[in-house]
C-alpha cells in the first residue's frame, strides 16, 4: 500500500513511480500499523494518546510507552503493548493487550483505517458492545478512509471490531 493514499499496489512487481521533489515514495505491507502520537491531533496533548494508522489486511506491532520524561525505564517502568489487526469477512477487528505492564497506561485511542476503497461504515463495537460514540466519532475521510475516535485504553485487554458495508470485496 501507498502510505500516503492508500492505493494498493501487487507485490513481487516493479512499478515506475513518478512524483515531485517534495514526494517520498513510502510503502508498507499490508496489516500494518503504524503508532503515531496524537499530539498532532487538534485540541490534543502530545502523549495522551496514539493515533493507529491499520492498512487493509493482518498484522501486528509492539508499541513501547513510559513517562517519555524520566529515566525511571531503566527500572522497569514502561509497557509493551501488543496489537493486531485482522480482517474477518467485512470486519476489521484490532486488538490491544499489555504484552508488559511496568507503567500504568491510559491512552486516547484513535483508529485511521486506510485502503478500504468501496465501503462504507456501518457499525463499531468496544470489547463486544456497541461503541455508544456513533457517528460523532466515526467518519469516512476519503475514499478509502476512516477515521475512528473516542477509544480509551487503559492497559485491559482492548478489542475494536469496525463492520464496513458496500460492494467492494476484501481481496
Amino acid at each position: 500500500f501507498d502510505f500516503f493514499t492508500g492505493k494498493k499496489f501487487k507485490g513481487g512487481r516493479w512499478y515506475s513511480i513518478r512524483g515531485g521533489i517534495k514526494d517520498i515514495p513510502l510503502f508498507v505491507r499490508a496489516g500494518a500499523i503504524i503508532p503515531l502520537d496524537s499530539g498532532g491531533e487538534a485540541g490534543a496533548v502530545a502523549g495522551t494518546g496514539y493515533t493507529l494508522l491499520l492498512f487493509r489486511g493482518k498484522g501486528a506491532c509492539q508499541i513501547y510507552d513510559d513517562d517519555g520524561v524520566t529515566l525511571d525505564y531503566k527500572d522497569g517502568k514502561y509497557s509493551l503493548i501488543s496489537c493486531t489487526n485482522e480482517r474477518r469477512g467485512r470486519k476489521v477487528i484490532f486488538t490491544m493487550k499489555q504484552a508488559y505492564s511496568g507503567f500504568k497506561v491510559r491512552k486516547n485511542i484513535i483508529l485511521k483505517l486506510r485502503g478500504f476503497e468501496g465501503f462504507r461504515w456501518a457499525s463499531v463495537k468496544v470489547n463486544g458492545k456497541p461503541s455508544g460514540f456513533g457517528l460523532r466519532g466515526v467518519f469516512k475521510l476519503t475514499s478509502g478512509d476512516f477515521l475512528v475516535k473516542g477509544i480509551k485504553y487503559d492497559g485491559k485487554p482492548l478489542k475494536v471490531t469496525v463492520v464496513l458495508k458496500g460492494t467492494a470485496t476484501f481481496n
